[in-house]
C-alpha cells in the first residue's frame, strides 16, 4: 500500500498493474531476501522455544497434547496474512514391515518435509491421473475464491518441470499476462497487466477487472511469495548435531549431524582404496549411521551414502571436493548428514516379488475460516 502511494504520488493516479508489479519486485529479490532469513529465524527460535530439546540426546519424544497448548500461544495469529498461507503440504511416509504391521497398528509415521504456501495436489502429474479430477477443483473452489494468477517465465527451470507444473487453474481464475512472450493471447481468461488499473479501498489494493469485479491484490504475490519461502520450515536450528524428534508416533525431525567440509578429509584422497579406508575410520569415529542421506548447498537434492559402498564413498567425495571448489577463500562450508528413515527393514510397499519400495503420502492442509 505504501509503495502504491509513493507510485501516485510520483506518477498520478490512476496506476497500472503492469507498473506497480514491476516497482514491487524489488521487495522480493536481491538484499530484501534478508527479511525472509529473519522470519525463518524467528520461526526456528519459537519452536526451540516450545520444544526446549536437549540436542545431545539421540531421539527425543514429545507428547503432542503437551506441546499444543505452547504451539498455540506461540503462534496464535487471527488469519494466514495471505492467501498462499492457508495452505501446507507436508510430504508423510510410512515405516512399517510390511503390510500386515500397519493393520496391526505397529507402525512409525516420518515427516520428510512440509512445504509451506504450497497445494502438492495441484502438481500436474497428479491431476492428470486422478480418477476424478473435478474432486480437486471442487476442494480449491471450497479453500480460495477466483484467484489472480501471473503467467511468468520459467525461471527455476531446475524445480519447475512438466510433473511440477501447477495444473489447477479454474475457468474462474484470471490469468495476467506480465509479458507478450510467455502467454498464448488466444488462451480464455487471460488479460494484459498493462491495461488492469490498481485502486486503493479501505486500505487494500485491488485491480478492476473490465467486467466491473475487483481482486485484491495480495493475492497476484502469491506466487512469488512460494519460492521464497516454500523449504524454510523446519523444527530445529542448524545446530552440529540433532536429535531423531517424534511428536507422539509421528517423526517430525531425523537425526542429523552438520560438519565442516573440510573435516572429510578423506575427500581429498585421490587413491580409492585408501579413501575408503579413511572414509569408514571417520564414519566409525564419528559414530553415524551406514546409511544416511547428505544435503550439500551445491546439490539440488539430499542424495544416499552407504558408507560401506566404495562406490558411495567415492559419490560423496566427488562431491564434496565440488562443494569446496565452489567455496569462496576462506569459506566453510558446512555437510549435513541425515539417518536414514525410514529404514530398509520398514518398507512396507511391495512388489509382485516382494521387493520394497519408499512410498510417500503428499498431503495438503489447509486453515479453514
Amino acid at each position: 500500500v505504501a509503495l502504491h502511494r509513493r507510485l501516485v504520488e510520483r506518477d498520478g493516479a490512476p496506476l497500472s498493474l503492469s507498473t506497480l508489479w514491476f516497482e514491487a519486485l524489488s521487495l522480493l529479490h536481491g538484499t530484501a531476501l534478508s527479511k525472509f532469513d529473519r522470519v525463518e529465524s524467528e520461526l526456528r527460535a519459537r519452536w526451540a522455544q516450545i520444544l526446549r530439546c536437549p540436542l545431545d540426546e539421540s531421539r527425543v519424544s514429545y507428547d503432542a497434547n503437551v506441546l499444543r497448548e505452547r504451539v498455540e500461544a506461540l503462534f496464535d495469529a487471527p488469519d494466514p496474512g495471505w492467501p498462499g498461507a492457508r495452505h501446507a503440504s507436508p510430504d508423510v511416509l510410512v515405516a512399517a514391515a510390511d503390510v500386515d504391521a500397519i493393520r496391526r497398528g505397529d507402525f512409525e509415521l516420518v515427516l520428510g518435509e512440509l512445504h509451506l504456501a504450497l497445494i502438492a495436489y495441484g502438481h500436474h502429474c497428479f491431476v492428470t491421473q486422478h480418477p476424478a479430477p473435478e474432486e480437486l477443483f471442487l476442494c480449491l473452489d471450497r479453500d480460495l475464491p477466483p484467484r489472480l494468477l501471473p503467467v511468468l517465465p520459467h525461471e527455476d527451470a531446475e524445480r519447475l518441470t512438466i510433473r511440477t507444473h501447477p495444473a489447477l487453474v479454474r475457468e474462474t481464475d484470471v490469468l495476467l499476462a506480465l509479458h507478450s512472450s510467455v502467454a498464448d493471447p488466444e488462451r480464455p481468461g487471460l488479460l494484459a497487466t498493462a491495461d488492469l488499473l490498481v485502486e486503493e479501498l479501505d486500505g487494500t489494493l485491488v485491480t478492476r477487472l473490465p467486467s466491473g469485479e475487483t481482486h485484491d491484490l495480495l493475492g497476484l504475490f502469491s506466487v512469488l511469495m512460494l519460492r521464497h519461502v516454500i523449504d524454510r520450515f523446519a523444527f530445529l536450528g542448524e545446530e552440529p548435531h540433532a536429535p531423531r524428534v517424534s511428536f507422539d508416533r509421528l517423526v517430525v525431525a531425523r537425526e542429523t549431524w552438520r560438519v565442516p567440509a573440510s573435516e572429510l578429509g578423506f575427500t581429498r584422497q585421490l587413491d580409492e582404496a585408501r579413501r575408503f579406508v579413511e572414509a569408514r575410520a571417520w564414519h566409525r569415529g564419528r559414530g553415524l549411521p551406514r546409511h544416511t542421506f547428505v544435503k550439500l548447498p551445491s546439490e539440488q537434492k539430499p542424495f544416499y551414502v552407504d558408507f560401506e559402498s566404495p562406490l558411495c564413498v567415492s559419490m560423496l567425495a566427488n562431491a564434496v571436493r565440488r562443494l569446496t571448489t565452489q567455496a569462496g577463500e576462506g569459506e566453510e562450508r558446512l555437510v549435513q548428514i541425515s539417518e536414514m528413515l525410514p529404514s530398509f527393514e520398514q518398507l512396507w510397499l511391495r512388489d509382485a516379488q516382494g521387493h520394497g519400495y519408499t512410498a510417500e503420502l503428499r498431503l495438503t492442509a489447509v486453515a479453514l475460516d
